[in-house]
């Protein structure tokens, strides 16, 4: 099994223990998982108040899904890029606006999200 340094503990462990990245040339990062939650932790940790943020947004956001969900005349639409109807997930451009939405399937939902460099992990 193929091994790689972890450049912030340094110690040698499986591909597996790295999360991939697109950019990188071996296409993982360079911290491993447990490195990266504990940099991710503490960061959280540090910025509170931005967490706070981050999760109103999330609340409103996941607030509106909800709405959506309950209303019995509401209809999900095909995908609004190839015109799908599998895997349709709801797609908010603006988060300030949590009742404008785009109906996306998984894969354009993702591309949409890496193109504008958001964190995605699905």
């Amino acid at each position: 099994m193929k091994k790689k340094p972890c450049s912030k503990c340094h110690q040698v462990k499986n591909l597996s223990e790295f999360n991939k990245r697109k950019d990188a040339k071996n296409g993982l990062r360079t911290y491993c998982k447990k490195c990266k939650y504990l940099q991710n932790k503490m960061w959280r940790e540090r910025h509170p108040k931005q967490m706070q943020i981050y999760h109103k947004k999330r609340n409103i956001l996941s607030n509106s899904i909800n709405y959506f969900r309950c209303r019995k005349d509401f209809i999900i639409e095909n995908c609004a890029i190839c015109n799908s109807n599998k895997e349709i997930e709801f797609h908010h451009p603006n988060p300030n606006l949590p009742l404008h939405i785009y109906f996306l399937c998984h894969k354009h939902h993702f591309e949409i999200h890496d193109m504008n460099g958001s964190n995605y992990d699905y």
